[in-house]
């Protein structure tokens, strides 16, 4: 009725709830949503999730938020990692588009703290290594200056000396699991580098000592024809001299030369594949460095904002404050701070805490454009100076 309009006024939100109640009541789902909270609570997570991802695809919401957070939490039946992920922010935003704000904060912090994104390419890697900035605060400098906020402002970090890196060192104060984590890749890949340069060494040292046996064989062999004979008695040298119908003992000689050089070059050829192979899994080792992508968080963490987020408004004013992913703006950083106060009474302390450091980064700011133009004015002057002279 509220659908149709008959004997109401037309209403396609409350049909839509209405709808949506009865299909989360059919027998079928919610036979499906009891078996995975069953299996959910003996310790079965994969089942569980199975039967939570089948009402997912059914739009229902309870399901989609329960599948995402099974798969946020490792368990991937038999996904990959990166598959795993972007499988998780699949349903948590298909939880986002049903109204669930906690689903838009987890996609915001997908792409926040770059789990979700653009695998930078080795060019991209050594590029941002061999930049001011190491890891990904480089890749956070360049994503601040082409990111806008929807309404063509680029964002004014570079009259920020902090926004660089105080944002990041908060994070990993905040968060220390973030750094225990990169500090345990890091000291991972070191171990692997140890090992491999070890392996190398060992390889050629054993090289060495077969060249050096090879040489003092030479050397002391006394008859040459002997060691031919040796080689005419090889299968290989039979076989050879059987395909060629050599008839005398020069044809099958140049024959076995033949096969000597054939199975020369195939060592070579094996030796540089196992080099590119290395040195490919090196670049997929060392190139799985997501980008943050910050003016998507933002979208996200603003569409859990509008919905009465605390969180939501916090990380908004946070962006805004640093000018990640937005355009730097104090006046509507300090609003979105309020904004979580209002909406969460027990946070008023750590917002006002916020805004204390945030009166002393903005003067901060504004000395440093102080300078900025100082500095100007005095070089035009001494250049207009210098061009009178």
């Amino acid at each position: 009725m509220f659908a149709k309009g008959i004997g109401t006024p037309k209403n396609c939100a409350v049909a839509t709830k209405y709808l949506k109640q009865i299909a989360e009541s059919s027998p079928s789902i919610s036979r499906k949503l009891r078996s995975g909270y069953r299996r959910y609570k003996s310790g079965q997570y994969e089942a569980a999730l199975r039967n939570y991802m089948s009402a997912a695809e059914a739009g229902i919401e309870l399901a989609q938020s329960n599948a995402a957070w099974l798969l946020e939490r490792g368990n991937c039946l038999n996904l990959d990692k990166e598959n795993c992920v972007r499988a998780s922010v699949r349903y948590w935003k298909a939880s986002t588009r049903q109204g669930n704000m906690e689903a838009g904060l987890h996609v915001g912090d997908f792409h926040y703290f770059g789990k979700l994104g653009v695998v930078l390419q080795p060019k991209q890697l050594q590029a941002t290594k061999n930049g001011s900035s190491s890891g990904v605060v480089g890749n956070e400098k360049s994503k601040l200056t082409s990111s806008n906020d929807g309404s063509g402002l680029k964002s004014s970090s570079n009259s920020d000396p902090l926004s660089t890196w105080w944002p990041f060192m908060i994070e990993y104060i905040t968060q220390p699991d973030v750094w225990i984590a990169r500090s345990r890749a890091s000291l991972v890949q070191m171990v692997r580098t140890m090992m491999r340069w070890g392996k190398k060494k060992q390889q050629r040292k054993k090289q060495n000592t077969a060249s050096t046996n090879d040489n003092a064989g030479v050397i002391e062999s006394s008859n040459q024809n002997v060691a031919d004979e040796q080689e005419l008695s090889s299968e290989k040298y039979k076989s050879c001299k059987a395909d060629q119908n050599a008839a005398d003992g020069t044809a099958a000689t140049a024959c076995l030369s033949d096969v000597k050089r054939q199975q020369h070059d195939d060592a070579n050829k094996d030796s540089t594949l196992r080099n590119k192979t290395s040195n490919s899994n090196n670049i997929r080792s060392t190139s799985q460095s997501f980008e943050r992508d910050f003016f998507s968080a933002a979208q996200y963490y603003r569409s859990a904002a509008e919905m009465g987020s605390p969180r939501g408004n916090y990380n908004l004013g946070f962006m805004y404050e640093w000018g990640l992913g937005l355009k730097q703006d104090f006046p509507l950083a300090k609003r979105h701070y309020d904004l979580a106060a209002d909406n969460n009474p027990q946070a008023e302390l750590a917002v006002q805490l916020t805004l204390t450091s945030m009166k002393l980064h903005e003067r901060l700011v504004k000395l440093c454009n102080w300078w900025r133009e100082w500095n100007s004015s005095n070089d035009h002057t001494s250049a207009d100076s210098s061009s009178s002279l």
